[in-house]
């Protein structure tokens, strides 16, 4: 399936990774003061859009707003959030793939539906008064303006999974993704359409840093970002007090390391070798 068939088929776009916390203050002052990136717009102490240096943009949640979520469990995993442009007729689009879509709920402020899986928390899908296409061109251009001094290249939310080839089937198959990249058996780069923001598939079972056996769970979701100076960045988050793990990995090859929030969602850097 090419990529104008997709985009023909589904009005969707990836539009960020939506991360929860239950201190939610504490979380968002650690991606303003500690990570160094923009929070573009907030509402009260429930939700804040913020921008990864212009290279992907993340929601942060209060976490009483995720489903099923009880006051002093677990926090909910970080998901993927998609916008549409017309939520009834791509709900019904879906579960003639053969989803198991949620009933709409909301106002005409904002409406939503879920897409229940098996790889990780249902994904949601969401409209509101401003989706329309000058409202999302708007959001592009901005990603487009990355400053000078940014830091980061091309970024993706990364979905850990079990097995790479069902994975990849429900995501083609069910959501109308293509896959543009691959390496081997272990990951798989994924868009809606071009002008889309990349999801990639990691087979947990080879995710670097090892030790986890087959049958183990697979990790949260977590937002990627390649560095345009790795050893740089970790120092500056060093100094920061991000607190971030070492640095592993060989230059020549490949370095990375993460970040953990106070609420437990994760941020990994990464730099190919030259």
């Amino acid at each position: 399936m090419d990529a104008q068939k997709s985009s023909d088929a589904h009005r969707l776009q990836v539009a960020e990774v939506v991360c929860y916390a239950e201190d939610w203050t504490a979380c968002r002052d650690f991606y303003r003061e500690r990570l160094g990136w923009t929070v573009l717009f907030e509402f009260g102490d429930q939700y804040a859009s913020i921008s990864c240096d212009n290279a992907y943009q993340m929601s942060l949640v209060a976490a009483q707003w995720a489903e099923g979520f009880e006051p002093g469990g677990p926090t909910p995993a970080a998901n993927l959030s998609f916008q549409s442009f017309d939520l009834a007729s791509d709900r019904e689009r879906l579960i003639a793939l053969g989803n198991d879509c949620t009933e709409i709920t909301g106002d005409e402020s904002m409406q939503t539906i879920g897409i229940r899986h098996k790889y990780g928390e249902p994904l949601i899908i969401w409209q509101d008064a401003t989706s329309t296409v000058a409202a999302t061109q708007a959001v592009e251009a901005h990603a487009a303006q990355a400053p000078a001094s940014s830091r980061y290249g091309m970024a993706e939310a990364l979905v850990f999974v079990g097995n790479l080839d069902e994975a990849t089937e429900y995501y083609i198959s069910r959501l109308a993704f293509n896959v543009l990249q691959e390496h081997g058996s272990v990951y798989k780069a994924l868009k809606l359409s071009d002008e889309g923001r990349f999801v990639g598939l990691m087979d947990w079972a080879s995710w670097w840093g090892g030790g986890n056996s087959e049958g183990s769970d697979p990790a949260p979701l977590r937002l990627c970002f390649e560095c345009l100076d790795i050893a740089s960045e970790h120092a500056r988050l060093t100094d920061s007090g991000a607190n971030p793990e070492e640095l592993q990995g060989e230059a020549a090859d490949l370095q990375w390391f993460s970040v953990t929030d106070p609420a437990g969602n994760v941020v990994t850097f990464w730099q190919y070798g030259l």
